[in-house]
């Protein structure tokens, strides 16, 4: 499979790149000799090979877990201020004037 100069514009055009000072015959070289080599490894057999990826990706099961009875007993906990129940943060965007 290749792209063709239709579906590499279209990319360069998504990607932002300007094609005046991108040479397009290189970008197509480069982006179907991408796509030769993902069709090899999709044809290498897999068959025989283990899961490993159930391995990496094996999840815990969500546990709910209560810290507090309410939402005042959470912001009861806090030392910074509390205005309309949520709690007040310093101003943490520093401007230079």
């Amino acid at each position: 499979m290749s792209l063709t100069q239709e579906q590499i514009s279209r990319l360069m055009k998504l990607s932002w790149l300007d094609s005046a000072s991108i040479d397009e015959g290189r970008i197509s070289s480069n982006l179907n000799g991408i796509i030769s080599y993902v069709d090899v490894l999709s044809q290498a057999p897999t068959d025989k090979m283990n899961p490993s990826l159930d391995i990496w990706l094996s999840l815990r099961d969500d546990v709910v877990v209560r810290f507090s009875e309410s939402w005042d007993e959470c912001l009861g906990c806090t030392h910074q201020k509390v205005i309309a129940h949520q709690i007040s943060i310093q101003n943490i965007m520093h401007t230079e004037g």
